[in-house]
């Protein structure tokens, strides 16, 4: 699964070894997934695509998406809003959990003010909270305007990556960010804690262990918008 998530060129170099193996067992079939945008440098060998079918997923079908909605939404308590849900983003079942795990118990507000990047950055918002409170039980969500998850960590990490070009961190380097704001000994315990969060997960090639943001389009959204951040704030400091 997501063989784009891989070590760079591990596939390209052995999905064919992998490909003659199977063919030998006519009972036996091969499914892989690739992000759109990857087949290329995963699958580069023309030979080995000739023998692939591709089709491509869009999520929940049409037939199936409302019994999804219905489903997640009866879950996590939450009040169908009065206008429909329209947005394409809730056919992919990992957005449809983060919507759920955002508005649960409520009644969602869908007239403009609840946007892609507002389900995600409230998520975020949200499992900060848990983290501080695990170290505090009194903690509030922001600190002087600023949730330490969302306007700190998440954001740190997603200019190491804009800045390396890279949609993975390290986990030497990822612990480094989150030392800047918890103590040595507790950082590892808040990367446990995001992680169980489905916020984050973990990749281990050859003993290297790396993180990534568990979904593609926020990870997209955060990575460019921190790396837009950076360069305005660079040019305010230049006008100073």
């Amino acid at each position: 699964d997501a063989l784009n998530e891989s070590t760079e060129g591990f596939w390209n170099k052995n999905i064919n070894l992998l490909v003659d193996e199977v063919r030998k067992y006519p009972n036996i079939s091969l499914v892989v997934t690739i992000r759109n945008g990857y087949e290329n440098t995963i699958l580069s060998n023309k030979t080995i695509r000739k023998k692939i079918i591709q089709v491509e997923h869009h999520g929940f079908p049409g037939d199936v998406i409302w019994d999804a909605i219905t489903y997640f939404f009866k879950k996590y308590n939450i009040t169908f809003p009065e206008v429909p849900l329209l947005h394409p983003e809730f056919s992919n079942p990992l957005f449809l959990k983060f919507f759920c795990e955002k508005n649960k118990n409520s009644q969602p507000n869908l007239k403009g003010g609840n946007a892609l990047k507002d389900v995600f950055e409230d998520f975020i918002i949200e499992i900060g909270l848990e983290v501080l409170k695990h170290f505090n039980p009194h903690a509030k969500k922001r600190h002087k305007g600023k949730n330490i998850l969302w306007d700190y960590i998440v954001k740190d990490t997603a200019l190491w990556m804009a800045q390396q070009g890279k949609t993975s961190i390290p986990k030497d380097k990822l612990l480094k960010i989150v030392e800047t704001y918890f103590n040595n000994s507790n950082a590892p315990k808040v990367i446990d804690l995001i992680e169980k969060r489905a916020l984050l997960y973990k990749t281990d090639w050859d003993n290297k262990i790396k993180y990534r943001f568990t979904y593609n389009k926020f990870s997209d959204h955060i990575i460019i918008r921190s790396l837009l951040s950076s360069i305005v704030s660079k040019r305010q400091r230049i006008k100073a």
